[in-house]
């Protein structure tokens, strides 16, 4: 005599009904992923685009699919921009003269001197020399604490000028 209740399992086994769906993978998955990767490394969209070999727009399109698709909102791209260590695709003037500015600050030049003598405004000097020390975890030193360590606080330029003028 056989066992009717094992033949009621297996029957009732074999008649459930299996639903598998299959899904297309979309494109964007694979190029989202490494895109915001990328992102993650503080990456200027720009800079992906280029590894991506895409335009900037599509990055931004990879990347907003990538948080969409995961139920997240994509942040602010001004506030990411403020954050990023890069925020230009070419360093902005005070950056790239940085490190022969802080060559003539350490030759003693005044401020105007040095501006004179890169072509630029004194405030860029500032801003260049601040980038120096603060790109290095260094601590800026002051404008008028280096002033009073300079045993010239005049440009020669200006003493030559008043020597002329006495001399008239």
């Amino acid at each position: 005599m056989k066992d009717t209740s094992s033949e009621d399992r297996d029957s009732d086994i074999a008649t459930k009904e299996i639903v598998i769906d299959f899904v297309d993978p979309n494109p964007y998955d694979d190029e989202s992923e490494l895109a915001k990767a990328l992102y993650d490394q503080k990456l200027m969209n720009v800079a992906i685009s280029k590894r991506l070999n895409c335009s900037p727009s599509k990055v931004t399109k990879l990347i907003r699919y990538w948080f969409e698709s995961r139920g997240q909102e994509m942040p602010d791209g001004r506030s990411r921009r403020s954050q990023l260590a890069f925020k230009h695709q070419e360093p902005p003037m005070y950056q790239r003269i940085s490190d022969e500015v802080k060559q003539l600050y350490d030759k003693k030049l005044l401020i105007g001197e040095i501006a004179e003598k890169m072509k630029c405004d004194r405030n860029t000097i500032t801003e260049a020399n601040r980038f120096w020390y603060e790109s290095r975890g260094l601590e800026v030193v002051d404008g008028r604490t280096r002033r009073k360590s300079l045993e010239r606080k005049v440009s020669s330029k200006s003493t030559d000028k008043d020597n002329e003028s006495s001399a008239a």
